[in-house]
C-alpha cells in the first residue's frame, strides 16, 4: 500500500490457505475507512480461507466499512480462484461486505470456486453491498453451498450468482454468473436467483449480462416482493449449454470483452486475465550437502512480481549413471522450492523442470550440481545458476523466457517521483509511459501528493489525483491543469499525448506561479492612469493658453477700430 489518502494494492499475489476467525479475506481482513477509497489492481489469491466466526469473509477483501464520506471500493484486473468453506456470515468471491456510504466497483475482474456458508447472504463476487453496486465485464463460476434456514432462527439466506444482497440495486453489464446454488433446505431455493439475491427493482440495471436459469426459479434477481424479470438480463441453462462460456471469447457477453490485452482465452476453461507482460523464468543459487540438492525458480514479471497458479513438472537424474530420471511431486504455484534427498556423495545431477500455464506447456529448462564429497556442516552454495533450454519441445512464439541468477524474495517496485526530473520542473514537460494501475508521486509545497492510472481506454486515459482525490479524464492531444492542495491555484499541468497498446504517454509539468519582471509605469493600471491624468492637465493648460491669447488679440484689435458717434 501507499501512503496516501486511501489506499492502492497492484500487483500483489497470495499463495496460502487461510483459517481465520473474525473478518477475513485473502488480501484484506478489515478496513474502516472513514471515507477513504481502496484500489485493487492486478492482484490475486489463490488457495482456500475456513472461516470459524460469524464475520464476513471475501476472497479478496472481507469488510469495508465507512463512516465518512463516501468512498469507492474498486476492483481491477484481478481474480480469486479459490474455495471459502464454512463461513458462517456474509460472503462473496471477492468481497465479503462493503457498508453504508461505500460503494463497490468491479471491472474485468473474476472468481472461480466453491462457497460453502451456513451464513444468510452470498454472491459470487459479492456477499452484501449497503450502497449501488458497478460491475462491468467480470463472471463468478462455481457454485453456492448454503446450510441457512436449517435453523429456525436462521434468517432469509438471499442468494445470488454475483451478489447476494444489494437493497440500493446497482448497475451489472457484460458480465456472466455460473453458479450452481444449493440450499440444504431446498424450501429456501426460492431465495436463490440466478444474478442478485436480493435487490431494489427500480433502481437495478442490466446491460448484456448472463446468468444461470437451472438456480432457484430460474429468475435474474428478486426484488421487494417477487422475482423480477430484467429484458437485458439474460437467461442461458448451462445444463444444455455447459461449454457456453468455455474456451471462447464470441458468445456474448465475452464478445464486448478486450481479449488483446486484458482477457486470455483458456483450453477447456473459462477466460483468464492475460498477464501484463510475459513471465521470465528466476532461480535461486543452488546449494548442496554431500546427499541433498535444493533448488527454487519461480516465474517473474521483469518488476520482481510473481505470476498466477503453474503446473511445474521436476525430474533429476545422475550424470554419472545410467539411472532413470526420477519425478518430483510440485504444488501449482508460481514458484517451487524443493530440496531433493537422498543422493549420492561427490555426484554430478541434472535438474530439469518444465511449467505449463494457460497459454500453453514450456520447453525444459535444466540447472547442473554436484553433491559434496565429504560430511557436510552447512550446505554450500553451487555455481550460479545458467538455465539452458534442452531438448525439443514446442514453444508458443509470444513466450519469452530469461536467463538470469536472483535471490528470493523479489525487488520491490520502484517508486517514481516526478520532482526528480527537471523536465518537470523547468517548464518543458516531463512525459512517461504509464499502464493501468501505476503510481506517479510528486511534491506541492512541500506535501507529496499522488497520480495513478485508473483507467486507459482507446483514445483516453482516466487519472486519479490525491491527496484530495479526484478523478480527471482527458483525450488524445488534450491538456488540464489541476489544484490538489485546494488552495484553489493549478498545481500540475498533465497532458495526453499518445495511447499505444494500453500503454499511455502522459506529460506532467508543474505549475507555478509567474516571477514578475521589471515593467514600466505604462504597464500598470496605475501607471495608465498617472498617464492619462499627466496629458489631460498639458492638454488643458494648452487649451487655456490658446484662450487667453485668442481674448487678448480680440480687446487688441477692438481698441484699433475708427470710433463713430450716434
Amino acid at each position: 500500500m501507499h501512503d496516501r489518502d486511501g489506499a492502492f494494492i497492484d500487483r500483489t499475489l497470495s499463495l496460502m490457505d487461510i483459517t481465520a476467525g473474525g473478518v477475513t479475506g485473502g488480501l484484506v481482513g478489515f478496513v474502516d475507512a472513514n471515507g477513504l477509497d481502496l484500489e485493487i489492481f492486478h492482484s490475486h489469491f489463490g488457495g482456500s480461507i475456513n472461516a470459524f466466526e460469524s464475520s464476513p469473509v471475501g476472497g479478496l477483501l472481507g469488510a469495508y466499512t465507512s463512516n465518512g464520506h463516501s468512498p469507492s471500493v474498486y476492483i481491477n484486473q484481478s481474480f480469486v480462484e479459490a474455495d471459502i468453506v464454512n463461513s458462517p456470515r456474509d460472503v462473496g468471491g471477492l468481497i465479503g461486505v462493503t457498508g453504508a456510504n461505500v460503494r463497490p466497483i468491479i471491472d474485468n475482474s473474476y472468481y472461480i470456486g466453491d462457497i460453502e456458508t451456513s451464513g444468510a447472504i452470498a454472491g459470487g463476487l459479492i456477499g452484501s453491498a449497503a450502497e449501488q453496486a458497478e460491475i462491468n465485464r467480470s463472471y463468478a463460476a462455481g457454485s453456492i453451498s448454503s446450510t441457512a434456514g436449517v435453523s429456525e432462527n436462521d434468517d432469509v439466506p438471499w442468494t445470488g450468482g454475483l451478489v447476494g444482497y444489494l437493497p440500493k440495486g446497482g448497475w451489472i453489464a457484460l458480465s456472466f454468473a455460473n453458479m450452481d446454488i444449493v440450499h440444504e433446505n431446498d424450501e429456501y431455493d426460492i431465495f436463490a436467483s440466478g444474478m442478485i439475491g436480493r435487490t431494489d427493482p427500480d433502481d437495478t440495471y442490466f446491460m448484456g449480462s448472463y446468468y444461470n436459469s437451472d438456480v432457484g426459479q430460474g429468475y435474474c434477481a428478486n426484488g421487494e416482493i417477487d422475482f423480477v424479470v430484467y429484458d437485458d438480463c439474460i437467461a442461458k441453462s448451462f445444463t444444455d449449454e455447459p461449454d457456453y462460456f468455455i474456451a471462447n471469447s464470441d458468445n456474448m457477453p465475452m464478445q464486448g470483452w478486450d481479449f488483446e490485452d486484458i482477457w486470455h482465452i483458456r483450453e477447456a476453461n473459462y477466460p483468464s486475465l492475460a498477464p501484463i507482460e510475459e513471465p521470465q523464468v528466476l532461480c535461486e543459487q543452488s546449494t548442496t550437502t554431500e546427499t541433498s540438492l535444493h533448488v527454487a525458480c519461480g516465474l517473474y514479471s521483469s518488476d520482481g512480481m510473481l505470476y498466477g497458479p503453474t503446473t511445474w513438472e521436476l525430474r533429476y537424474k545422475s550424470l554419472d549413471s545410467a539411472d532413470s530420471w526420477q519425478s518430483v511431486n510440485v504444488p501449482p504455484y508460481s514458484y517451487f522450492d524443493e530440496v531433493i534427498t537422498g543422493l549420492q556423495p561427490n555426484t554430478n545431477y541434472r535438474v530439469e523442470f518444465r511449467y505449463t500455464d494457460d497459454r500453453g506447456e514450456s520447453q525444459w529448462y535444466h540447472i547442473d550440481a554436484t553433491t559434496d564429497a565429504g560430511t557436510p556442516s552447512t550446505p554450500k552454495p553451487g555455481p550460479g545458476i545458467i538455465i539452458v533450454p534442452t531438448g525439443s519441445a514446442t514453444v508458443p512464439s509470444a513466450r519469452r523466457i530469461a536467463t538470469a541468477t536472483v535471490d528470493l524474495p523479489v525487488p520491490t517496485e520502484t517508486k517514481i517521483s516526478l520532482n526528480d526530473f527537471v523536465e518537470f520542473t523547468n517548464g518543458q514537460g516531463k512525459q512517461l509511459d504509464l499502464k493501468i494501475g501505476q503510481v506517479i508521486y510528486f511534491t506541492v509545497k512541500g506535501i507529496e501528493h499522488s497520480a495513478t492510472v485508473k483507467e486507459v481506454g482507446a483514445d483516453y486515459v482516466i487519472v486519479t489525483l490525491a491527496s484530495t482525490p479526484q478523478d480527471v479524464r482527458l483525450g488524445l492531444g488534450q491538456t488540464g491543469q489541476y489544484d490538489v492542495d485546494g488552495d484553489g491555484k493549478p498545481d500540475i499541468e498533465i497532458s495526453l499525448r499518445t495511447i499505444v497498446n494500453g500503454v499511455a504517454g502522459v506529460t506532467f509539468k508543474e505549475v507555478t506561479e509567474r516571477i514578475s519582471q521589471p515593467i514600466s509605469s505604462n504597464d500598470t493600471a496605475v501607471g495608465r492612469a498617472t498617464n492619462w491624468l499627466f496629458w489631460l492637465l498639458i492638454g488643458g493648460g494648452i487649451t487655456f493658453m490658446l484662450l487667453i491669447v485668442v481674448i487678448g488679440r480680440h480687446w487688441s484689435n477692438k481698441d484699433d477700430r475708427p470710433s463713430h458717434t450716434f
